[in-house]
């Protein structure tokens, strides 16, 4: 999730769903996910249209399914692939690798990285991986003389896309075609400026004002809000509790700062958070009550602890209980 500090008036705010669909790796360990089609997550979804259309007047609500989009991209790339079957495709998220039909599946897992409060930091690995010039390093030696086809899901204000081309081009590498799922005028001509090759937008906007993605507003949800992280010797790397977890802001209050993240006003930000800290307790009372911390992130880098703005003390315990966990947080926040 990402905001361009005050709404606009006219414009387009996309709401991503994809909460459904990054659950479903926590069967793995057993646990009892509600399948895709649930209930559960149409409510949520409705939910929150219903609030995000209240909250921006006058904008254009896009919703978005992120398992529909990554086929919509995949059908672009295999295109273009069908016309050069040498050319390498990389992509910038686990899911859609998933989905890449060549045997190697490139993936660059980058994520921008934040301080104590809040702020960003620059570019960093995803929790779990290797940073981000040893990833830039192998990507080039899995291409080797090939050219790219860069696949991404989406470009807010097209700086993570300008940086990803930036050093590709700095080790040679050469990007022939990306491919995004969707952008806006003014972000496909930022990424224009820097990029001659050819840039393809699924869906484009004249003005993109928001993108509110729903796992942002769920704790312990995998890739859940903005993941903390540090200077180190190789740029930034997430930070890293005594037990090795990584750490993350999600959007919803108390942990991250809702009014100002997501363009809302106080009250907007305060309702929108009981909901989802709400919502949170249902699910994860589904997924496995007796679940703790500790089990739930375990051999899962892409889950993060939650933590509080400003104020890492509160982090919880590897053995503390999700459900209850999130139940003592939502006191907090008094109807």
């Amino acid at each position: 999730m990402q905001s361009a500090h005050a709404p606009a008036r006219q414009g387009t705010c996309v709401v991503s769903f994809d909460v459904a669909g990054s659950l479903q790796s926590f069967r793995s360990k057993g646990l009892q996910v509600p399948g895709r089609d649930d209930l559960i997550f149409v409510r949520l979804h409705q939910s929150l249209l219903e609030r995000v259309v209240k909250a921006f007047p006058g904008i254009t609500v896009v919703p978005i399914d992120k398992d529909e989009l990554r086929a919509e991209i995949w059908h672009q790339v295999n295109d273009r692939i069908v016309r050069d079957s040498k050319r390498a495709v990389l992509v910038t998220c686990s899911e859609m690798a998933a989905l890449n039909h060549q045997d190697e599946g490139l993936n660059l897992s980058i994520n921008r990285l934040f301080d104590r409060d809040g702020k960003m930091l620059g570019y960093g690995p995803r929790p779990g991986f290797d940073y981000l010039d040893k990833q830039f390093d192998e990507l080039l030696r899995k291409v080797a003389s090939r050219h790219v086809i860069l696949a991404k899901e989406g470009a807010f204000r097209g700086d993570t896309c300008r940086f990803i081309l930036r050093e590709l081009e700095k080790r040679g590498v050469s990007v022939v075609s990306t491919i995004i799922g969707f952008a806006d005028t003014g972000s496909k001509a930022s990424i224009e400026q820097e990029f001659k090759g050819e840039l393809a937008v699924i869906h484009l906007y004249d003005h993109l004002v928001e993108w509110i993605a729903d796992r942002d507003l769920i704790p312990f949800m995998p890739g859940c809000g903005r993941v903390v992280g540090e200077r180190s010797t190789h740029s930034f790397m997430p930070v890293r509790t005594a037990d090795g977890f990584s750490c993350a802001y999600p959007y919803v209050a108390p942990f991250g700062l809702t009014e100002k993240w997501m363009s809302l006003s106080e009250s907007g930000a305060r309702e929108l958070s009981r909901f989802f800290l709400d919502f949170s307790i249902e699910l994860f009372s589904r997924i496995g009550p007796e679940t703790t911390a500790g089990e739930l992130l375990g051999d899962n880098p892409r889950v993060s602890m939650p933590v509080i703005v400003t104020n890492h003390s509160q982090i919880p315990a590897k053995e503390a209980k999700i459900v209850e966990f999130l139940q003592q947080v939502r006191k907090t926040l008094a109807d």
